[in-house]
């Protein structure tokens, strides 16, 4: 229905016309035909006479308008009435919200669709104020900021993700990794073998590979396997000079042996007998007792009298000792010593006597039947789990104690990053030689030494990384070079006799090391 701004309304019933024009405040926008728009004209209609109000009045009929003014009150009392305030809803605040809209830049509300759904309320959600009117739509929300939270508790943030994205090899490091790969399983036929005969169970390129691109793209400690430099000549070169060093040094320690823990090999010669206390420390070393200094005395392990471990691997010629054990004194009160001259393979005794104590063993035993200490005086074996593991024989509780303070559960626990969470180096440092999953650890175990002790070292003159530049940029020909890194690696210093005594195994090691030179560099 359509209305102008005048309306003429003829009184033909007092014989006169009369014209009644409504003010322009009265006028009415075109309908659209929905409920609003009704109760807008209505609420303006009951404002203004109607024509047999206006007839009653020119008959003096008062009756009739007293009858309609008290209907039009009801009515209007009755459309007037508030709403009921719905149960489980906030009462209305004292202050009323803004009806101002939203001015620009303020958000919008969203669409009404959006909204029939709601996330589950959470403290701090906003609920809006009920309407106060039928006549009048409800007020936009004033977004509250800093108060909607998410349904779900965010997960503690560990600082960075667990298995970061590898940062991409630099065109040195590209060209290093090539060359290893073309030499992969010449290496496996040719460097790791055991007695230099057999291919090593224990030590394959695999896991060599796998865990040198974690120490380079990833590092520890905030240092990273050295591979080479691209803004030199030779760049490539040295980071293998780096590798083949390394390599050298390995196949003398462990790789020779197919060994991954530590082996018994301190001996007595008046008899020739093995203290089995060995495990606390050879050549009288006490592992248990190998403290960081004092500014990384926090990351060593704890020694826990209470551990109770065995060795993985051990030595295999005929009639060698048996694995490294620990354990409390309540488990092992003292021990003896191993005996490799035993005949243990003896089907004709009485009870017949069979080798058990390890796969492949002929002869020898553990004796426990009288104590014998060993160089450092021990006969017990409670809290001596320290012995070396992996390819350069991690050892003490200052070197597991950093592997598990950047590597392990340790780092895992304090928030920082740890590329094995759910590896604790000082509770099982056995892992290192026992695992499956991470067969690289025994790899990862020599490098993180590698990159603590031999590419840091400068002492006296010698500083391992100018070192090495000097004997690539010098024709990779001169002896001093290895044999200062080998002097660190056995003794702790590079110009030996320093420590214990001279390098073991000096012209052995810088034979292995021409050996893999050659091999990569051909």
């Amino acid at each position: 229905m359509r209305s102008s701004p005048s309306i003429f309304v003829a009184l033909s019933a007092v014989g006169s016309i009369q014209l009644l024009h409504l003010p322009q405040s009265t006028a009415v926008a075109p309908s659209t035909e929905n409920e609003d728009d009704k109760a807008i004209i209505h609420h303006h209609a009951r404002h203004h006479l109607t024509l047999m109000s206006q007839r009653a009045r020119a008959r003096g009929d008062n009756k009739v308008q007293k009858k309609k003014k008290k209907k039009n009150n009801n009515k209007n009392k009755k459309n007037k009435k508030k709403p009921s305030r719905p149960k489980n809803r906030p009462r209305p605040a004292k202050k009323p919200p803004r009806t101002k809209p939203p001015t620009k830049g303020r958000p919008k509300p969203p669409p009404q669709h959006a909204q029939q759904t709601p996330t589950k309320p959470t403290k701090g959600n906003h609920k809006p104020t009920p309407s106060t009117s039928d006549d009048k739509p409800n007020p936009t929300p004033k977004p509250i900021k800093e108060k909607l939270k998410p349904n779900r508790k965010p997960v503690k943030n560990k600082s960075k993700p667990l298995n970061p994205i590898p940062t991409p090899p630099s065109p040195t490091e590209k060209k290093v990794y090539d060359i290893l790969d073309a030499k992969g399983s010449l290496i496996d036929d040719t460097i790791f073998l055991y007695q230099g005969r057999t291919p090593s169970m224990v030590y394959r390129y695999e896991g060599f590979i796998s865990g040198l691109r974690i120490m380079v793209e990833d590092g520890v400690a905030g240092g990273k396997y050295y591979l080479g430099a691209d803004d030199a000549e030779n760049g490539y070169l040295y980071g293998l000079v780096n590798v083949a060093a390394f390599i050298g040094q390995s196949m003398k320690e462990t790789i020779q042996y197919d060994a991954c823990d530590e082996n018994n090999w301190d001996f007595f010669d008046t008899p020739a007998v093995y203290p089995l206390s060995n495990s606390c420390g050879q050549l009288e070393q006490s592992y248990e007792d190998y403290h960081c200094p004092e500014h990384e005395r926090h990351m060593e392990c704890e020694v826990d009298k209470s551990m109770s471990l065995k060795a993985n691997t051990h030595a295999k010629w005929y009639g060698a000792p048996g694995p490294f054990f620990c354990g409390p004194k309540s488990e092992y009160p003292e021990v003896g010593i191993w005996d490799y001259m035993y005949d243990c393979h003896n089907p004709w005794a009485d009870p017949p006597v069979s080798c058990d104590v390890y796969e492949g063993q002929r002869a020898g035993r553990y004796d426990n039947s009288k104590p014998l200490a060993n160089r450092n005086g021990r006969t017990d074996v409670e809290g001596c789990c320290w012995w070396g593991r992996g390819v350069i024989q991690t050892t003490g509780i200052c070197n597991f104690g950093k592997l598990n303070y950047y590597l392990g559960a340790r780092a895992e626990k304090e928030g920082r990053v740890s590329r094995y969470p759910k590896v604790d180096f000082c509770k099982d440092p056995g892992v290192i030689c026992s695992s499956e999953e991470h067969k690289e650890l025994k790899w990862i175990a020599g490098m993180f030494y590698w990159i603590e002790s031999l590419q840091s070292y400068d002492e006296r003159g010698f500083h391992y990384i100018n070192e090495l530049h000097k004997f690539v940029d010098g024709g990779m020909s001169d002896n001093s070079f290895i044999d200062g890194i080998s002097g660190i690696v056995n003794r702790g210093c590079h110009d030996p006799p320093c420590g214990t005594g001279p390098v073991d195994g000096l012209h052995e090691r810088a034979s292995n090391f021409k050996q893999v030179l050659t091999l990569l560099t051909k």
